[in-house]
């Protein structure tokens, strides 16, 4: 199928300006965003949600469903894909954190925590 004009022009930038083109997507409307970002090639949408803002890209991410939050992010790295998921809505974060804790993650107060930050006296 061939893309449209427009829809090349946007590839192209994206292609060629990962930056600006996520801080572009960072003036839309989320649902705006969120539609140019779905239709982009995950090898072009990937550079471009690494560089959103965490926060706009909360907001973005959330508008175009589980399945496809869960692809960008497993191709961002670690700390920026944790920082979006903080600003994922609270409902939406647990369905793409499969990213980060394949299988059952444990449950809260469960004791099922790997690491911890307190030093022992």
């Amino acid at each position: 199928m061939a893309i449209s004009p427009m829809e090349s022009m946007v590839r192209a930038f994206a292609s060629s300006h990962p930056a600006d083109a996520a801080r572009a997507l960072e003036g839309l409307a989320p649902d705006k965003a969120s539609g140019i970002l779905a239709r982009l090639p995950a090898r072009l949408a990937g550079p471009v949600t690494e560089r959103l803002a965490p926060a706009a890209a909360g907001s973005i991410l959330a508008q175009i469903g589980p399945d496809a939050t869960r692809e960008l992010l497993a191709d961002v790295s670690p700390r920026q894909a944790a920082a979006i998921l903080h600003h994922l809505a609270d409902a939406r974060a647990p369905q793409v954190v499969s990213v980060f804790w394949p299988g059952p993650a444990p449950a809260s107060g469960s004791g099922g925590k790997r690491f911890s930050c307190r030093q022992s006296s």
